[in-house]
């Protein structure tokens, strides 16, 4: 379970947290909002992360659209289904041929799900929570 910031916050709910390439992660989230909340979308994505330099940048993606633009009332539920890519392999220690491979195609240490509430001229309202990959 994991909360987002600002008007209100998003619940995100797994069964297991652990995960390989090709697998389906099922879900649910659940928003708990003070008043009900005019939004664009809702959805909710799986990636990793990887370091570049100094900036991180997400990998892997696979997203689903929850809801479309309308307005949200506090405690709606929607469950998810995500595909994991069959390229989304974790960060194994394979020497130095993969190291100095790993330069070029770098993989990802974290995975996350991540859940988003795009709200039109206000901050979005996010939540994420960590997977693990698994061979």
């Amino acid at each position: 379970m994991a909360f987002g910031m600002g008007d209100g916050e998003i619940e995100i709910t797994l069964g297991p947290t652990t995960f390989t390439p090709r697998e389906t992660i099922n879900g649910r989230i659940k928003i708990r909002l003070p008043s009900p909340l005019d939004a664009r979308e809702i959805r909710v994505e799986f990636y990793g992360e990887v370091e570049r330099g100094s900036k991180v940048e997400r990998v892997f993606r696979s997203t689903q659209k929850l809801g479309g633009e309308r307005t949200y009332k506090d405690g709606e539920v929607f469950s998810f289904s995500l595909s994991i890519p069959e390229q989304a392999t974790p960060l194994v220690a394979q020497g130095t041929f993969g190291a100095v491979r790993d330069l070029f195609s770098p993989k990802p240490r974290n995975w996350f799900v991540h859940a988003t509430i795009d709200i039109p001229m206000a901050p979005d309202i996010n939540s994420r929570i960590s997977v693990y990959m698994r061979h």
